[in-house]
């Protein structure tokens, strides 16, 4: 099978690329972020992000026509248009698309509705009905070999070191929540409007690679993940995977997804609300033995059942259904 990947270059895609090629399949990496015009203006001007836009799906509809894949498959790809992917149908070629964003928040709902109908198979990672159109459930998952332990200098671990660690972009939700538990070693990285917020003392950079991000997880006793809203989306993001397969404790917003990945309390801690989340960072830190091992017994279930090889294969399941 030959597949067209569009995505940004991100460790995910690139992870996801190497378990596709194991079963057998021929990937055409296609950068969805190179020969952009005027790349450093884009996410100033409107006007720049259009140009570019056009210049992609343009690139995209060549490429296709090139290469003939038998699938064109992308992560994401919010800037394709619905013209395009008719285009590229009419060529023969199945498209789908495996969303790796909460369908659900604002800032994608109106994209999902107005193009996912156009993909041959659309793919949420989250299990909820979506009613206006057919689509499918794939939860995420992680390369084993990249969470190893890390090697780590003394100045990183005066970096990283904290009782509680969170990384990921501002939001209201979540400052309003990481606020209620500033009172202890809280260390918060991510872009910089955290500089601009209430927890701004709190604030110590980023946002972090994936490399600095499991570094961090070595070096803090709880590792919260904070989901976006809204509530909608019943699936877990890519941090409910990579933290436990760091060997680490995660105390995550809960959602429903959850109870069938992972044993809630055994592998893995979650919160409902400011409330829980308070109780449980003080339990946990009081009761280092068993928070260990729970972070111990959710690495074993992340590294057996959520492996990047194991999903691509489920993947190519549903691609050829």
């Amino acid at each position: 099978m030959k597949i067209l990947y569009l995505s940004h270059p991100t460790p995910f895609n690139f992870d996801l690329i190497d378990g596709l090629k194991k079963p057998g399949a021929e990937i055409f990496y296609f950068n969805d972020e190179a020969g952009w015009f005027i790349n450093s203006l884009r996410s100033r001007f409107s006007f720049v992000r259009q140009l570019n836009k056009k210049f992609l799906n343009k690139k995209l509809i060549k490429t296709c026509r090139q290469w003939r894949p038998d699938v064109f498959f992308t992560t994401k790809a919010s800037a394709i248009e619905p013209e395009t992917l008719i285009k590229i149908k009419s060529m023969g070629i199945r498209t789908v698309n495996w969303y790796l964003e909460n369908a659900y928040h604002t800032g994608y709902w109106s994209w999902v509705l107005r193009t996912g109908p156009f993909y041959d198979l659309f793919i949420k990672m989250d299990s909820s009905a979506l009613p206006q159109f057919k689509s499918d459930y794939l939860p995420v998952a992680i390369k084993p070999e990249r969470y190893r332990a890390p090697d780590l200098t003394e100045d990183e671990k005066r970096k990283y070191q904290c009782d509680i660690f969170f990384a990921g972009s501002f939001d209201k939700d979540r400052e309003e929540l990481l606020s209620s538990i500033k009172d202890y070693n809280l260390k918060v990285f991510g872009d910089k409007k955290w500089q601009e917020s209430l927890l701004k003392d709190f604030y110590h950079g980023g946002p972090l690679p994936l490399e600095e991000f499991i570094k961090a997880c070595f070096c803090a006793k709880i590792c919260v993940n904070i989901q976006v809203k809204p509530d909608t989306c019943r699936g877990l993001n890519l941090r409910d995977f990579e933290v436990p397969a760091t060997g680490n404790f995660l105390l995550s917003h809960y959602r429903p997804d959850m109870e069938e990945l992972f044993v809630i309390g055994k592998e893995i801690e979650v919160f409902r609300d400011e409330q829980e989340l308070k109780e449980k960072i003080k339990f946990y830190l009081a009761n280092d033995d068993l928070r260990k091992k729970i972070a111990v017994a959710g690495q074993d279930r992340a590294l057996r059942n959520h492996t990047m090889d194991q999903r691509a294969k489920e993947l190519l399941t549903l691609i050829n259904s």
